[in-house]
């Protein structure tokens, strides 16, 4: 009896292995791997028989894939396309972390340095009130999102898909504020999406090179992220409602596929992008638990320090889409990205119960 049983096991992980190929998810022969996807995919799976969740998922945990798989479809036109894991999504307010590493690779190159003033940079702000503040505001205060400037997003929502709006305009609208800076530069956290805004000016004019260009050259092309890019065009393959992309820019305007942001994790461990060195300032929080583009909490799981490195992307508060987590010490990477209202809240913490929490039968391993 107990031969019989042997035998068949591995034919039943040789048939579970091949269906989750055939549906798209690619993970270690492994008993271990195999439990977290069944757990993981009864939770995604619940969410969106709820109605709650449409999109993709991808997890990897000691940088390996687990589990990911799309749900749902997108309406293209007159088609209705199921999602997958390389389906294309808009990673709104996640694109502050490419942002804020092709500043830091500018840094690390010597082209640029944190503590220069954004008008010693941009000389061509005119002269006047908003000219004088951004001359007390450095590139690690727009980095770490304590430069105290008003958000032009907030400015500009109600028309973000009737206007395309220059780069001089919205400057000329922050100009006009009554306040240009609501408080000392490096004293205080604020959440502006001007600062990255401006970061992606500083890009163009210290490279010389478009945002998008400068994205390709320096992350996507290296990393083989070929689903992964910015376009001034508004292009009607990518999951998200009509939006001026000029609008959004180096804040918002980034698209990818959870596919794409695996390689992108996986690249934050090593110095192919960018120095370890460098790479401790941009995970270093600063003000309020924020970094460099990136969330940072630390806390305690199953009596073990963990240290968590996260962003959300929305187009309004509340609506978020787009969310990536990870933990440094299990190199565990949480990637969801959405085109239905929002993501549920509890989705990503519900993962990583399983990541922590799943009991592998000794017997078949």
């Amino acid at each position: 009896m107990r031969n019989l049983l042997n035998r068949i096991v591995p034919i039943f992980m040789i048939i579970t292995l091949l269906f989750i190929t055939i549906t798209g998810c690619s993970t270690q022969n492994t008993s271990a791997n195999l439990e977290y996807y069944n757990k993981i995919d009864e939770v995604v799976s619940t969410y969106h028989d709820k109605g709650q969740f449409t999109g993709a998922v991808l997890v990897s945990k000691d940088g390996e894939v687990v589990y990911k798989k799309g749900f749902g479809t997108v309406e293209q036109k007159d088609l209705k396309i199921k999602n997958k894991p390389d389906t294309k999504f808009l990673l709104y307010s996640c694109t502050k972390q490419f942002t804020a590493m092709l500043t830091l690779q500018l840094v690390e190159k010597g082209k640029l340095n944190l503590e220069d003033k954004v008008t010693d940079i941009l000389e061509y702000i005119p002269e006047g009130d908003f000219n004088r503040d951004l001359g007390k505001i450095t590139v690690y205060n727009l980095l770490t999102n304590t430069s105290g400037l008003s958000d032009y997003y907030r400015m500009i929502f109600s028309k973000l898909a009737s206007k395309a709006f220059t780069s001089e305009e919205i400057l000329n609208m922050l100009s006009k504020c009554k306040y240009s800076i609501t408080f000392e530069p490096g004293t205080k956290y604020s959440y502006s999406n001007t600062n990255f805004y401006l970061l992606g000016l500083i890009i163009e004019e210290i490279t010389g090179k478009t945002y998008s260009e400068a994205l390709e050259e320096n992350i996507c092309k290296p990393l083989g992220m070929n689903n992964t890019g910015y376009t001034e065009k508004n292009i009607d393959f990518i999951n998200f409602p009509f939006v001026h992309m000029e609008n959004l820019y180096s804040a918002g305007g980034i698209y990818s596929t959870v596919e794409d942001l695996h390689l992108w994790d996986l690249a934050l461990y090593n110095d192919k992008l960018l120095s370890k060195e460098y790479r401790k300032i941009m995970f270093e929080p600063f003000r309020d638990n924020y970094a460099c583009g990136w969330a940072i909490e630390k806390n305690q799981i199953n009596g073990e320090n963990k240290t968590h490195t996260y962003h959300s992307g929305a187009p309004t508060i509340g609506m978020r889409k787009a969310y990536i987590v990870r933990t440094l010490e299990d190199k565990i990477c949480v990637v969801i990205l959405s085109n239905s209202g929002r993501i549920p809240t509890n989705m990503h913490n519900d993962i990583y119960n399983i990541l922590y929490d799943i009991k592998i039968d000794e017997k078949n391993e």
